[in-house]
């Protein structure tokens, strides 16, 4: 909604008028302020993890002070630990608690994406995760920056950073039994004394910043509508000459809202659809985890010349030493059942091996032997 200096409103109340312009300037800077590389950039508590021990330190800037060691074996014992203790101290004055791990433990990547997704950006860079990594959104925990954007092409380069909750899960509970939650999670690079940041307060890593601004924005539109009202009621006259803007100005706020409703529902649908192709990923397992399984289970001297599947029926054909160890070490594996030889084994006197075909039924995720 536009307000000028000259509206008969803030002639009558340039108290309002003065309000308005401070207001508004706070709350701007308020939403466009943030993390823009996820670098660190404040005061953290750190907790990193020396084998069966949690090592608490303080950090400021380039400066880092050991505040003690907490077993984690005994992690219900040492709750009351001086070093627990001490950084729920520094927790209470608002430093925040940062689970350092590995970068391998992570990934970080760099993609490109049009400028027009910036107001959806996390719920777009949950499909992306499943387009771009081995997982799906609800395995891991992610974060985001904007790096930059190109006028020229309308796009923007994003760091996307990623970390499977299997890798860190334990830990995290391991810290809330001790009474410490963390708030991040610091991916350390050893070609680099700045780790790379991940934040934990994304409500199931999927709720952004840019979409918390555009439905601020909206809040703020109609907080500002009713201040304006109430500003323009007492004089009565200015509030005639200015009824039908402020009418054409709430229809343009309400088909702005029911834009915004419609973008929900698709994004609803789009989620649904999202959901369903993962759980149909995660019953029927691809080529490549069938053919990395297997890789594992087959003993060093055996070369396969055959891999098919078809119909959750694997077949593999090729030569090994002992052809016949084979059965009991694939059917061994909880993935595959039903292991047989679909012709005899027949021995190479050159090569002093044995030729074999073996089928087996891959069993989906979960599914008993």
């Amino acid at each position: 909604m536009t307000l000028n200096s000259s509206d008969s409103a803030y002639s009558a109340f340039p108290t309002f008028g003065k309000f308005f312009s401070w207001w508004f300037g706070e709350l701007s800077g308020l939403i466009q302020a943030g993390r823009k590389d996820g670098k660190v950039t404040q005061a953290a508590i750190v907790a990193q993890w020396d084998g069966e021990n949690i090592n608490f330190g303080s950090r400021k800037g380039n400066r880092y002070e050991q505040i003690g060691t907490v077993s984690a074996a005994d992690a219900d014992a040492d709750a009351d630990h001086p070093a627990a203790q001490a950084t729920r101290r520094a927790k209470r004055r608002n430093q925040e608690i940062a689970l350092a791990i590995p970068a391998a433990s992570g990934l970080e990547k760099i993609i490109e994406l049009p400028q027009a997704a910036e107001a959806d950006l996390g719920d777009l860079l949950g499909f992306e995760i499943t387009r771009q990594t081995p997982f799906a959104p609800h395995q891991v925990y992610f974060d985001y920056a904007i790096v930059d954007r190109q006028v020229a092409n309308g796009s923007m380069r994003i760091r996307l950073l990623v970390v499977p909750k299997d890798a860190v899960d334990e830990k995290i509970e391991m810290m809330s039994i001790l009474g410490l939650r963390p708030d991040t999670i610091e991916l350390a690079h050893e070609t680099s004394d700045t780790p790379v940041t991940l934040r934990l307060d994304r409500e199931d890593s999927k709720q952004t910043s840019a979409k918390w601004r555009n439905r601020l924005t909206i809040a703020l539109s109609f907080a500002a509508l009713i201040c304006l009202i109430a500003a323009i009621g007492a004089p009565f006259h200015a509030a005639q000459l200015q009824e039908e803007e402020l009418r054409a100005e709430l229809q343009q706020l309400r088909d702005q809202t029911a834009t915004i409703q419609d973008m929900r529902l698709a994004i609803g649908e789009a989620t649904r659809a999202n959901s369903f192709l993962t759980v149909q990923k995660s019953e029927h397992p691809s080529m490549l985890d069938v053919l990395e399984r297997l890789s594992r289970l087959i003993p060093d001297g055996t070369w396969l010349n055959r891999f098919d599947v078809e119909n959750e029926i694997l077949i593999v054909a090729g030569f090994s030493p002992q052809a016949s160890a084979l059965i009991g070490t694939i059917d061994a594996s909880p993935r595959f059942s039903e292991v047989k030889f679909e012709a005899p084994v027949t021995r190479d006197p050159k090569k002093n091996t044995e030729k074999f075909i073996i089928s087996a039924r891959i069993l989906r995720t979960g599914a008993a032997k």
